[in-house]
């Protein structure tokens, strides 16, 4: 069976700390721990995805663990910012679940009809949750509650 996905697929980081990020995607974000393997072009490096419930294409971002890189730096072709998708009126919820956290953010703010809180994760990567609507449900056993809860990779 194939499936449509309108959008990106997925979205993939590189880390040094699998526990650090385990615990801000699952703990702070609320993702799920989809899966965790390792990168098929190399068997002895760690691969984390983390998504709704089910993994549904869309919803899905990866991390590769190497934990001896140096600091990335941001250029072409690379991407700037991972958007992830939150219910309308959920920024109230965020910016407090991001304070409670010491996440230190900008915003929210208005771009193109849509409201935006824009921060980084523990590496460094530049996240924003973006208000809009998406027909992704949530993962229902997690620590957000369902009506603020991301829904995957905003487009």
């Amino acid at each position: 069976m194939v499936t449509d996905t309108p959008g990106i697929h997925h979205i993939t980081g590189i880390v040094r700390d699998a526990q650090r990020n385990l615990d801000f995607y699952t703990g702070v974000l609320g993702l799920r721990l989809v899966k965790q393997t390792v990168n098929f072009n190399e068997i002895f490096m760690r691969h984390l995805f983390y998504g709704d419930e089910t993994g549904t294409p869309g919803t899905s971002l990866t991390f590769f663990l190497y934990p001896a890189e140096e600091d990335g730096r941001i250029g072409q072709p690379h991407i700037t910012t991972a958007a992830l998708v939150v219910p309308p009126g959920s920024l109230e919820y965020w910016t407090d679940r991001l304070t409670a956290h010491d996440v230190e953010f900008v915003g929210p703010f208005e771009r193109f009809d849509e409201t935006v809180l824009r921060f980084t994760d523990p590496d460094g990567t530049q996240l924003e949750l973006v208000t809009g609507d998406s027909p992704v449900k949530p993962w229902q056993d997690g620590p957000i509650p369902s009506q603020d809860a991301v829904r995957g990779i905003h487009v």
